[in-house]
Order: C-alpha cells, then structure tokens, then sequence
C-alpha cells in the first residue's frame, strides 16, 4: 500500500481530493466515491466494488 496524499475535514463535512489523488485514480468530475471501513477501523476510499452474486 502506497501513501498518494491526504485531506482535511471543512465546514459542513467537505473535503477536497488532493491533486495527485485525483490524477492517480484517474477521477473525473461526478465520479462516486465510496468509504469502506474494515473490522480494524482502516478506511479504504474507492470509485468501485465488486459485490458477490447470489446464485
């Protein structure tokens, strides 16, 4: 896992996407961001999941 930057927290829960987070994950405007918390508290922001099929 690689550091690729970091934001602050502002009036009514805003943050910006630093620049070199937007270029790295190749962002565009509109693109929905998601925050996954796992069982030890890391949270994983990403564009996308993958969810099991239920057959």
């Amino acid at each position: 896992m690689k550091f690729i930057g970091s934001a602050k927290l502002y009036g009514k829960n805003q943050i910006t996407v630093p620049k070199e987070v937007v270029e790295e994950l190749k962002l565009k405007q509109g693109t929905q961001i998601i925050f996954l918390q796992n069982d030890e508290g890391y949270v994983y922001i990403v564009t996308e999941v993958a969810l099991p099929s239920k057959e």
